[in-house]
């Protein structure tokens, strides 16, 4: 469809296990920045859940425990074609 500026939370990848070298960071919690275009904020951070992407924490998973972010409200640019992200900052 595009690509939307997004908002997301940085997360330590504890579940990547074979992977963290590869992803040692994962990230939730993607707001877009203009309200309107959640819905297809949430549509595409579901598809790239369903395909396991190592880079997106599935946000269905029920931990024990809390699980804080590193960092919150980094910027990033979500393309919902390719079901790609890029950091803006980190």
């Amino acid at each position: 469809m595009k690509k939307i500026d997004v908002l997301v939370d940085v997360y330590r990848n504890v579940f990547a296990f074979d992977k963290f070298e590869e992803a040692p960071w994962c990230y939730s919690n993607f707001r877009a920045i203009d309200p309107e275009l959640q819905p297809i904020v949430d549509d595409a951070v579901e598809k790239m859940i369903e395909v396991e992407n190592i880079y997106v924490f599935d946000h269905h998973t029920i931990l024990c425990s809390s699980y804080e972010p590193e960092k919150t409200n980094i910027k990033a640019l979500l393309d919902t074609e390719v079901l790609v992200f890029t950091l803006s900052e980190v």
